[in-house]
């Protein structure tokens, strides 16, 4: 991330998602395997955030910052496309009643938590139930008051029986708070998220650190008035971490080498989501894409 020289003035914030590379993993020097593909694996990922994480339990998120951590570490059943349009994530189709009151929906095969356990219809049941529960305390409860009976078939499909017709009810599974989350894991959600989220390898995020110099990205973002940082600690503080080098310079073919270790060859589409109207981390995410772009196989992203 590339911090101002003074302690004044706007400091950029990771932000994920929008177009063609991570902004949150080149910023904070990790990256972002791809999104929608559900992954297990361990490695830590770090995000600089402009508020306290106070809680990451996805059904309790109030403030941006928390439906920032929830779309990276969490998924839901569907997900809404920059034309408002509604296709399928965690669910790989659905079906409906003529009445549209019962909403059928057949779950991913082989879509597994970051600990390991593959997803079921039970987790999706388990998470809606939460969310109506009113002593779970989630302020999207009422927007899900309409479902009036879960069922699940079998491990793969899940059944919603309705208490009126909704014909949007694909639509609001899209939402931020209501993000699968595992059976097994509620006890311990609030401090150490599980989900099937997009981040798991590690050579991934090496790769893009390799690909983008932070030094180029303060020269260019910050017209040369900034300094690169690994994280929200600025170079002139004393407990930054001088005795951490930065590359000298982009390193595309050892980027591209762990890449296709980490299976990922033909390269890899990350969207970015950076606020409108804030002119430092606009050019931030075009910065940041435009660097990151050799890394793309010849054929991909031309």
């Amino acid at each position: 991330m590339a911090l101002p020289a003074s302690s004044e003035g706007e400091t950029p914030t990771l932000l994920p998602r929008r177009s063609a590379l991570a902004l949150p993993a080149l910023v904070s020097a990790v990256a972002l395997p791809r999104r929608g593909a559900s992954q297990a694996g361990g490695g830590v990922l770090r995000i600089a955030m402009s508020a306290s994480l106070r809680n990451l339990d996805p059904a309790k998120t109030t403030i941006g910052e928390k439906f920032m951590h929830a779309v990276l570490c969490f998924n839901g059943l569907t997900r809404m496309k920059e034309d408002q349009s509604v296709e399928p994530e965690l669910a790989e189709s659905w079906t409906y009643s003529d009445d549209l009151k019962t909403w059928n929906f057949k779950l991913r095969r082989g879509v597994k938590f970051h600990h390991g356990r593959e997803m079921t219809a039970d987790d999706v049941i388990t998470t809606y139930r939460r969310i109506l529960d009113p002593a779970t305390g989630s302020a999207s409860r009422s927007n899900y008051e309409m479902i009036e009976a879960m069922e699940a078939p079998d491990a793969h499909t899940v059944i919603f029986r309705l208490s009126y017709p909704y014909g949007g009810f694909a639509d609001i599974l899209s939402d931020r708070q209501v993000k699968i989350i595992p059976t097994d894991q509620i006890d311990d959600l609030a401090t150490r998220p599980i989900g099937t989220g997009p981040f798991a390898d590690v050579r991934v995020r090496r790769a893009l650190h390799l690909a983008v110099p932070k030094p180029d990205v303060a020269e260019v973002v910050l017209f040369g008035e900034g300094a690169p940082t690994h994280c929200p600690i600025a170079p002139n503080h004393p407990f930054f971490a001088s005795d951490v080098p930065f590359p000298a310079r982009a390193d595309v073919d050892g980027a591209r080498r762990l890449l296709r270790g980490a299976g990922h060859a033909n390269g890899l589409r990350v969207p970015l989501v950076i606020p409108v109207g804030r002119p430092v981390r606009e050019r931030l995410a075009v910065t940041l894409q435009q660097m990151a772009r050799p890394l793309a196989a010849p054929d991909v992203g031309r």
